[in-house]
């Protein structure tokens, strides 16, 4: 009986060794550069320099550590042999990861401008409940999340710029109050992107202001409170076909207003209490297809009792 030869060692098929050397190289040239980064804006010298500093910083950390790592667990896995073309893959990773990072800092250098402008002025920004994780504990949450929900008092600045606003894109709910807003100022709410909810409180508005808010797609919820508005200005609401929930307690508003709402064809709440829209107004509410709430609260001060 013939005993077969043995394979030799070097024809034996091996098992590629990159993505484990890259891997590994990754993983811990990326544990370790964020662990410099999160203690290094602890330190007061790193935290004016800023995020994007430390950043820069990190990244080099990542690639030295990823470099050295992958080539040192190569070494000892291939027999202190090399291929070219994992340097080249680990400087491919180099460069897609710079670009995104150049990306999201971008993104967070504007966001964090116009945080600076908002809470200067008197504003109260928020960001998601919960969500914070990671470096977004270690480093701030500005650099991390996106503002979310924005309150703002503006009964004591005369003019507040709310060009301010523009650089959060991530804001879907914003409550403003006491401010006059020409066209102009509304421009830049009307360019928020996620922007769901809107709420006015003692504000004042134009027609034209008003047709700046009917065109803003992404608007779900508008809350117009002790915020006056007429039959002119509910009819450029009306532009907005994704508005579904609007609340108005203007007292000017009159049955003629109700008729401009029919081609809000999702419109779901609509409540315009303490307002002049009587019975026969609402002969209208038949033509909001959608409509499931609708509240018509009256001013009792303006019918006094009369006794028995």
């Amino acid at each position: 009986m013939t005993t077969p030869n043995p394979i030799p060692e070097s024809n034996k098929p091996r098992t590629p060794s990159w993505p484990i050397n890259l891997g590994i190289g990754l993983a811990t040239g990326i544990i370790l550069g964020m662990l410099i980064a999160s203690w290094g804006l602890r330190q007061e010298n790193w935290q004016k320099a800023g995020l994007e500093t430390v950043a820069a910083v990190m990244l080099v950390i990542v690639f030295v550590i990823t470099a050295l790592a992958t080539f040192g667990t190569a070494f000892v896995r291939n027999g202190f042999r090399c291929s070219w073309w994992v340097l080249v893959i680990a400087i491919s990773i180099f460069a897609v990861v710079l670009v995104g990072l150049e990306l999201f800092l971008e993104q967070s250098r504007v966001q964090r401008a116009s945080i600076a402008k908002l809470t200067a002025a008197g504003a109260t920004v928020y960001y998601p409940p919960g969500r914070a994780s990671g470096l977004a504990i270690l480093i701030g949450e500005q650099y991390f999340l996106d503002v979310v929900l924005v309150e703002w008092d503006c009964s004591d600045i005369p003019n507040p710029d709310l060009t301010s606003l523009l650089g959060l894109n991530g804001l879907k709910y914003l409550t403003i109050k006491g401010v006059k807003c020409p066209p102009s100022d509304l421009v830049s709410i009307q360019a928020l992107p996620c922007l769901t909810e809107l709420f006015f409180i003692q504000c004042q508005f134009s027609d034209e202001s008003l047709e700046c808010m009917g065109k803003i797609n992404s608007l779900d919820t508008l809350n117009l409170f002790q915020t006056p508005i007429n039959d002119s200005g509910l009819k450029e609401l009306a532009h907005n076909p994704n508005l579904r929930c609007l609340i108005s307690h203007s007292p000017v508003i009159t049955n003629d207003g109700l008729a401009h709402l029919k081609n809000l064809s999702n419109l779901q709440v609509l409540d315009l209490s303490y307002t002049e829209i009587t019975n026969q107004g609402l002969k209208h509410l038949g033509e909001i297809s959608n409509l499931t709430v609708f509240g018509l609260e009256l001013d009792l001060t303006e019918y006094p009792a009369t006794g028995c």
